[in-house]
């Protein structure tokens, strides 16, 4: 029961060398600059507060924003106002649609006249067709 010689013999001697060396102890010093950081940021100075005091003084801070954004704007808004405001956007979203709407039209007839041109089927005869070709099961 041998096993495996020992790497320097019995004295526990064995060659170094020298430049693996020097790079092993730069890598060390860069390891213990990382650990430093670490040490630096775990001496965070503690918080002695309780979480009830974190919370209220978060309510608070909260509380002073939402005070300063209701200063800038003004005020709060008058329902007619918002009702004004609310009737412009339905219809500026109505004329985008009538205008896509137009579009997608004037795309549609060009085609069908394309294809009443070279005696293609229009899209109802298309889909008529498939409902034929198609085999119930």
């Amino acid at each position: 029961m041998g096993g495996l010689p020992s790497l320097g013999g019995r004295q526990g001697n064995f060659e170094i060398d020298p430049d693996y060396y020097k790079k092993c102890q730069a890598e060390l010093g860069k390891l213990n600059e990382i650990s430093s950081f670490d040490e630096a940021v775990k001496t965070k100075e503690e918080d002695g507060r309780t979480m009830l005091e974190v919370m209220r003084d978060k309510r608070l801070a909260a509380e002073k924003e939402i005070e300063a954004a209701k200063q800038k704007q003004g005020g709060p808004e008058t329902v007619e106002d918002r009702m004004a405001r609310l009737r412009k956007q339905r219809d500026i979203l109505k004329q985008q649609q009538n205008e896509k709407r137009a579009k997608e039209l004037e795309e549609f007839n060009s085609k069908m006249a394309e294809n009443t041109a070279a005696n293609k089927p229009n899209l109802f005869d298309e889909f008529k067709q498939m409902d034929a070709n198609k085999k119930d099961p």
